[in-house]
């Protein structure tokens, strides 16, 4: 989901040169200092002295001042007036950068898809927040079932930002969506790669061996992961995913149990949305574990 702003984001959203990234880390890599010496024979040209670059005019104080109250706007919810805010402070001041991807977020927040899509875009168009704006575009084709859309921005945002987990993650859960897991695995691994030790994606990583028809090569895991005390709850609901892909809904629903029984609510609820258990939350012996007690607040799974 897009990140929404925090006190790192006033700070370098007032930036004139380079992309922010909104709750996403950026690595930019540096060329290498060492250079290919030139032959004996070449004539080396004598250094030149540098001149110093001529200085940045200031940002419009108005227009700084406005930025930060809509980002404090936006903090606290208020869409319509933080939305009006950036627009003055854009308009204020040109040189503003991410403000297009911030009205995006903003319209987005509101479920007003058609405007979000057109800033992103616009902010694209900039070259401002690339990653993030096709993070943004591939989230909105997912909520609406357009998944193939969906991956192609995801896998897009993963090329524009190379050290950032979240796409190639996000990537793996369209191709799921697109009944391709074997191929979710490799862009998984991808995801791990750029965050190893993330528990999330390697829950992700067993369901969609699971689902690939690979859950023989699991099972000795999933028994020696049972027979900790206690057991890890994602484990618990590994297990409950293969009862599940075997139809052995009895058996499913006794591991769910105990998986709910050491989670946290808002965890076990979060996880249990993924398709491989959500498909057969119609089913008697399962939809019990579907019921949100009102006052839980469990947390909203992500797209």
């Amino acid at each position: 989901m897009p990140s929404r702003p925090n006190g790192k984001t006033i700070v370098t959203i007032l930036a004139l040169a380079g992309a922010i990234a909104v709750g996403v880390s950026l690595l930019r890599r540096t060329p290498s200092a060492s250079k290919t010496l030139p032959a004996a024979t070449e004539k080396i040209a004598p250094p030149s002295t540098p001149s110093a670059p001529p200085p940045t005019p200031a940002l419009n104080s108005v227009a700084v001042a406005k930025l930060q109250e809509a980002i404090q706007a936006q903090l606290a919810r208020r869409h319509s007036a933080a939305d009006a805010l950036f627009r003055e402070a854009i308009a204020t001041e040109p040189r503003l950068k991410g403000v297009f991807y911030q009205r995006a977020v903003v319209a987005f927040e509101e479920r007003d898809f058609v405007t979000s899509r057109t800033l992103a875009r616009d902010s694209l168009a900039r070259k401002e927040e690339v990653a993030p704006c096709l993070i943004l575009l591939g989230t909105m084709s997912g909520l609406e079932g357009r998944h193939e859309d969906a991956l192609a921005d995801f896998l897009a945002a993963a090329e524009a930002d190379p050290a950032n987990p979240l796409p190639p993650y996000n990537a793996s859960e369209s191709l799921r969506h697109l009944r391709r897991p074997a191929d979710a695995i490799g862009v998984l691994r991808d995801a791990m790669q750029r965050n190893p030790g993330e528990p999330l994606y390697a829950f992700k990583l067993r369901l969609a061996r699971i689902e690939a028809g690979q859950e023989a090569d699991l099972e000795a895991e999933i028994r020696r992961q049972l027979t900790v005390k206690p057991p890890a709850g994602d484990w618990i609901l590994t297990a409950a995913a293969v009862s599940l892909r075997h139809r052995r809904f009895a058996e499913a629903a006794g591991l769910l149990s105990a998986a709910k029984q050491v989670m946290q609510p808002a965890l076990f609820f979060s996880l249990l949305q993924d398709d491989l258990f959500a498909s057969h939350r119609t089913h008697a012996e399962i939809a019990p574990f579907f019921d949100v007690k009102v006052g839980t607040n469990p947390a909203k799974p992500s797209p």
